[in-house]
This record gives structure tokens, C-alpha cells and sequence, in this order.
């Protein structure tokens, strides 16, 4: 082989190895952020029925929220209102708190729980027809109230 077929196959696998090399790095990093972000899951099981399960990578909600039209989050903003300063502090604070339940209600028909656990926020509700299960990551929680917080501000300053 000549020196200048070796050194034009080593310049053609140098490319190859650092085109690889950072598509393999993006790839990594993209995965890693999909794992932290986590897991929205929802189950629901009726009476009779196989049921549903359904998870979606927390990612794609996080950025979804980017698309949502503003109105919507007005509404919310202006629904919350007063409370505002409330859902905020609980954003803030859920992520330092301990595993716990938050809120259990046990009546004859209905078992409701409200929870913290691994990260996620959980709200349970098993009856004689259906038991209901969805868990989201805090993450998730916090980046849709940091949006409605900024809405939140955009409205209180026309007023």
C-alpha cells in the first residue's frame, strides 16, 4: 500500500472515529437525560376490563410543556389565583421532603392516597369499580409550575 493510501484510510477512519465517537456521546447524553427526567405513568383497571398502563418518558412532557399555548396556562394561573403562593412553596419543598403520604382517605366505597414516593408524586384511588394509579416524577410537577409561575407574573403585572 503507498503512504498516501495509508494516510488518506487513516484520515477517513479518523473521521469515522470521531463522527462515531460524538454520535455515540450525543446518544449517551440524550439517554442519560431521558433516565433522570423519568417515567409518567398512569394505570387504570375497571372491573371486568384487561386495563390500561400507559408510560410516557418524562422528557417529552417537559418539553411539550414548551408548546402549550399560553391561554391555557392563564387559565390556570387564574383558576389557582390566590393559592398560587401555595403550589409554589409545595413545588419548592416536595423535593426536600421525605417519602411520606400526603393525604389518605379511607370510606366504604373508595380508598384515595396522595403520596410521595422515589422522586414521584402519587395519587392512588382503588374503588369496587376501577382502581386508578398515576405517578409523576417532581421534575415534571416543577417544570409545569415554574411555567405557570411565569405566566402567573406576566398576568399580576397587567393588572
Amino acid at each position: 500500500m503507498s503512504s498516501t493510501a495509508r494516510l488518506v484510510l487513516c484520515v477517513v477512519l479518523s473521521i469515522c472515529l470521531v463522527t462515531g465517537g460524538t454520535v455515540l456521546a450525543a446518544t449517551t447524553v440524550a439517554a442519560v437525560s431521558v433516565y433522570r427526567a423519568g417515567t409518567i405513568s398512569v394505570a387504570v383497571q375497571e372491573s371486568g376490563s384487561p386495563g390500561m398502563r400507559l408510560a410516557v418518558p418524562a422528557s417529552l412532557v417537559n418539553l411539550a410543556v414548551a408548546f402549550v399555548p399560553n391561554d391555557v396556562y392563564e387559565e390556570v394561573a387564574r383558576e389557582v389565583g390566590p393559592h398560587w403562593d401555595i403550589v409554589e412553596a409545595l413545588s419548592h419543598e416536595l423535593s426536600e421532603c421525605p417519602d411520606a403520604v400526603f393525604v389518605e382517605v379511607i370510606s366504604r366505597d373508595e380508598h384515595v392516597k396522595i403520596a410521595k414516593e422515589k422522586g414521584k408524586i402519587i395519587v392512588q384511588v382503588e374503588s369496587a369499580n376501577e382502581n386508578v394509579r398515576v405517578a409523576l416524577p417532581l421534575r415534571t410537577f416543577e417544570t409545569v409550575v415554574q411555567r405557570v409561575s411565569r405566566i402567573q407574573d406576566r398576568i399580576e403585572h397587567r393588572i
